[in-house]
């Protein structure tokens, strides 16, 4: 007899890596949805330095779904501390009040430069396993100054 065991879809396991569970989220910022920000997951725990970073980018809503080793597959079960910026698409840059769609046009501010570092944003996410509906990760408008996010590792 045959017995095959398949993963359920709480539950994804790619590349050999860790097994991966859904996981959904907003953002805001002074309590309005942030659209177009990028978020990563930093493990706070053991992480081998091959392995990609949880991440995902905000919808005009402010919600994002955590992709690890692929799209929308979610993040292993963890503590983490979390990261929040805004990348101008031709440079990986953060970006404050230039719209990359129309450059000159004001816009609505990104976030403040200090989320950018998982270390100095004071955001964190706790990931089980099974689906993850976080909190919305509240952010506040502050003063702005250029910033670096940290590197992460390739997707394939």
């Amino acid at each position: 007899m045959l017995l095959l065991v398949l993963p359920g879809p709480a539950c994804n396991r790619s590349h050999s890596g860790r097994p991966v569970f859904p996981v959904r989220g907003q953002v805001l910022l002074d309590g309005k949805p942030l659209p177009g920000v990028v978020v990563v997951f930093h493990p706070a725990g053991e992480w081998g330095p091959d392995e990609g970073r949880p991440r995902a980018e905000t919808d005009a809503d402010g919600r994002f779904t955590v992709s690890t080793y692929g799209a929308g597959d979610g993040a292993p079960a963890g503590k983490y501390k979390v990261a929040v910026f805004e990348l101008r698409p031709d440079e990986g840059e953060t970006v404050t009040h230039t719209d990359v769609i129309r450059p000159g046009t004001p816009r609505r501010a990104g976030p403040p430069a200090v989320y950018a570092n998982p270390d100095s944003s004071g955001l964190s996410a706790q990931v089980a396993e099974g689906p993850n509906e976080l909190d919305p990760l509240r952010l506040k408008s502050g003063p702005r100054g250029p910033t670096r996010p940290v590197p992460l590792p390739e997707i394939d």
